[in-house]
């Protein structure tokens, strides 16, 4: 879980450093470029560790709260 949050750091970081310097020089093909590279990275590190980055515990509180905000989000445009 430690190396995981390591590396999304460092991935979060040479994302917005490209796409910060992309956006100074005018040109949007290495934002993009980065950004694809950087969930590529994030991807293929959580599909092949071994470590235990969620349990049971932590996907059910995130399925209520995904729950929840559709359900709030709902409601919240049938009154707009």
């Amino acid at each position: 879980m430690k190396n995981y949050k390591i590396l999304r750091i460092f991935v979060a970081m040479f994302v917005a450093i490209v796409v910060g310097l992309s956006v100074s020089i005018g040109n949007i093909i290495p934002a993009i470029i980065s950004i694809v590279i950087g969930a590529m990275i994030s991807y293929i590190y959580k599909k092949s560790t071994d470590e235990i980055l969620e349990d049971e515990r932590i996907a059910k509180v995130s399925e209520k709260a995904s729950r929840i905000a559709i359900v709030v989000f709902s409601i919240s445009i049938a009154f707009v």
